[in-house]
């Protein structure tokens, strides 16, 4: 029994690593340009958050973030300052989905999606 709650507690350990990666789950996709991101939507979609963090400063605190928004398409772009050889995650919410879409920006601007999943 001793050997199940230890195994049991050290389950509950390791999936926290995990932290927002199962809430938002779903893969998500937008176009990265130098100063914006657009989040890829439809004509009838709402953005209702979002968060932007970058591997400069460990994801620890966001780039930009919003939440508590009515944003209807086309106005689901996010200023942002970003910069080459760097690693960034941006989670959203659209009509109370949750998407998550990681990038790097490589030298030369070329945007690669990391996205697992």
């Amino acid at each position: 029994m001793t050997r199940f709650i230890c195994s049991f507690l050290i389950f509950i350990v390791l999936s926290g690593c995990e932290g927002d990666r199962l809430v938002f789950r779903e893969k998500g996709d937008a176009i990265v340009s130098k100063n914006s991101i657009c989040i890829k939507a439809s004509s009838s979609d709402i953005l209702n958050y979002y968060n932007l963090s970058s591997s400069v400063n460990g994801y620890s605190k966001p780039l930009v973030a919003e939440s508590g928004i009515a944003k209807k398409f086309p106005d689901t772009c996010i200023t942002a300052d970003l910069k080459p050889s760097e690693d960034y995650t941006l989670l959203y919410e659209i009509n109370s989905k949750k998407y998550r879409f990681e990038f790097r920006i490589n030298k030369y601007w070329y945007v690669i999606n990391t996205t697992k999943g």
